[in-house]
């Protein structure tokens, strides 16, 4: 192909190429991503489709619900958060397993739909106001590529870190690890830098394969982060 010719098909892509970027550019900042969740709040009935999640109830919860419900290995005297809970799906289902069950989410209208018995407060990953320790359990599923951006997502995952106590488990799921293409509108973090991030807590830690809906690579290449606090590390 001729240099001329180049020039000419590359002007020619080039409104392609804008408009893709405008359609598929993500929410950049925090506000952006609360005002897009309070919109799915107001505008969507379905209650997995408002927490993104196009599938039916079976499929949820066979697919996505029990991976992380085996995960997290609730237990009655438990104190558990679920950070990023929108609606609350994941709470009802702690709920009927766990002694103290907390849901964070920085959306307004995503949490006044919410109508189980949890403790609800609005607030962002990044500064929830509880002190260390505070829980046995936490969980942050398939939110990561909804921050603005990779070192975003390493203050937040530090934070609840801080929040566990001893001998107890965090679960940051569905973590994009690889993009489809350099043009994809998600932040995304490398396996290695996870790695490099889990390891700096000293204790033992895992990289999964998420649940079957969340493994078409064609999409996004994703693993789940476990971290087991007061576990030696490796």
């Amino acid at each position: 192909m001729s240099a001329r010719v180049y020039a000419g098909a590359r002007r020619l892509l080039r409104p392609v190429k804008a408009l893709y970027e405008r359609l598929a550019k993500p929410k950049r900042s925090l506000a952006e991503w609360t005002s897009y969740w309070d919109e799915q709040a107001a505008g969507v009935e379905d209650e997995r489709e408002a927490n993104g999640y196009a599938v039916g109830p079976d499929e949820y919860r066979e697919r996505f619900l029990a991976p992380y419900l085996e995960l997290l290995e609730l237990e009655p005297q438990h104190a558990v958060l679920d950070v990023g809970c929108g609606t609350g799906l994941l709470l009802y289902e702690f709920e009927q397993r766990a002694g103290r069950v907390v849901g964070a989410d920085a959306s307004p209208a995503m949490l006044a739909r919410y109508e189980g018995g949890a403790e609800v407060v609005v607030a962002p990953a990044h500064d929830l106001p509880f002190p260390a320790g505070s829980f046995d359990r936490i969980s942050m599923i398939n939110i990561a590529q909804y921050f603005p951006s990779t070192t975003y997502l390493e203050q937040v995952i530090r934070h609840l870190f801080g929040l566990l106590r001893e001998d107890g488990i965090l679960v940051v799921g569905a973590v994009l690890v690889k993009p489809p293409s350099r043009l994809s509108p998600y932040p995304w973090i490398s396996r290695e830098r996870l790695v490099r991030l889990a390891e700096g807590f000293g204790c033992y830690f895992s990289l999964l394969a998420p649940p079957a809906v969340y493994r078409d690579s064609r999409v996004h290449e994703r693993c789940d982060l476990v971290v087991y606090r007061g576990a030696p590390g490796a």
